[in-house]
């Protein structure tokens, strides 16, 4: 994996996505948080197995290559095979772009300490803290990662309140983003494996 006329494998954390799976979704509600994915390496490498029928998509940073990024896809896949992809580019506009990011901290960070080669699972419990009742359907989103719709990538809680999701170490978690404006919201970096209870 390269970016075009610089031969250097891509910054920030991209992704290969399987679109017709996902890790989490929610039919009811029309919602898709998480295609089954592997991220690229900071070497410009990947692997991931998937079946025949299976539609494959690399979703680069949009933070460097933004909305404007080619659809990458393929499918009709029969066997294991090599697949190079090179993320196109607008040299003047990515030279911009970078200088941009290096004073936004949430880019530079994603930038510089965001490792798609770790990932930490963050799961945990959200409560209503006058009533104590489970909060459901209350969003989880990391919106670093796209997924294969062009959406952040989330998750909703359960009826008991419940969420688990898997991102790279380093990278944002916000619980609680669409929250009302007498309501909370709760901004997470996790470095490791997190069990996170909240009442609010």
């Amino acid at each position: 994996m390269l970016v075009e006329d610089t031969n250097e494998p891509p910054l920030g954390v991209n992704s290969i996505n399987i679109t017709n799976k996902w890790i989490w979704e929610n039919k009811a509600l029309k919602a898709n948080g998480a295609n089954e994915k592997a991220f690229i390496d900071k070497d410009g490498y990947y692997q991931i197995t998937i079946q025949k029928g299976d539609t494959l998509k690399l979703i680069p940073s949009h933070f460097l290559y933004k909305k404007e990024a080619p659809n990458y896809s393929i499918s009709g896949l029969t066997n294991s095979q090599m697949i190079n992809f090179t993320i196109k580019i607008d040299s003047i506009r990515y030279t911009h772009t970078l200088s941009q990011l290096e004073n936004d901290y949430i880019y530079k960070n994603h930038l510089e300490n965001v490792d798609p080669e770790k990932l930490v699972r963050v799961k945990g419990i959200l409560s209503n803290k006058n009533t104590k009742n489970k909060r459901a359907n209350t969003y989880i989103l990391s919106g670093d990662f796209n997924n294969s719709e062009g959406s952040s990538l989330l998750a909703l809680t359960t009826n008991e309140g419940e969420f688990d999701i898997e991102i790279p170490k380093h990278s944002r978690i916000i619980i609680n983003p669409f929250g009302n404006l007498n309501e909370d919201k709760f901004f997470i970096h996790p470095t490791k494996d997190t069990i996170v209870n909240l009442e609010f």
